[in-house]
């Protein structure tokens, strides 16, 4: 999204054309063992934790997690994350370091 000296800022979208989100359960879908609507468990399956292991995640990284939707229309769910640059490149890193698994 976004390059300054020293740091990336990372921007993750995960969208669907699902049944969305209202409002009023868009303020709680981030907590553990919440989930939209009673119904959705039954429905659709799940717990209610990934979205709240996101966010746990996503603040860990001291970034942040937002949903945008509309009911019947879908949802958009965004990550964003700063990564401060390392010394070297961590690609290039990655394939020196790279070893025979098998």
């Amino acid at each position: 999204m976004e390059r300054k000296k020293g740091q990336d800022l990372l921007l993750f979208e995960v969208k669907d054309t699902g049944i969305g989100i209202s409002a009023e359960a868009q303020k709680t879908i981030f907590k553990s063992f919440t989930q939209a609507e009673v119904g959705i468990t039954r429905k659709y399956g799940g717990t209610g934790l990934g979205l709240s292991i996101v966010k746990k995640l996503t603040g860990l990284f001291r970034g942040k997690v937002w949903v945008e939707s509309e009911l019947d229309r879908g949802s958009v769910f965004s990550v964003e994350i700063p990564l401060r640059h390392s010394i070297g490149s961590t690609i290039e890193r990655l394939y020196e370091e790279e070893k025979d698994l098998s």
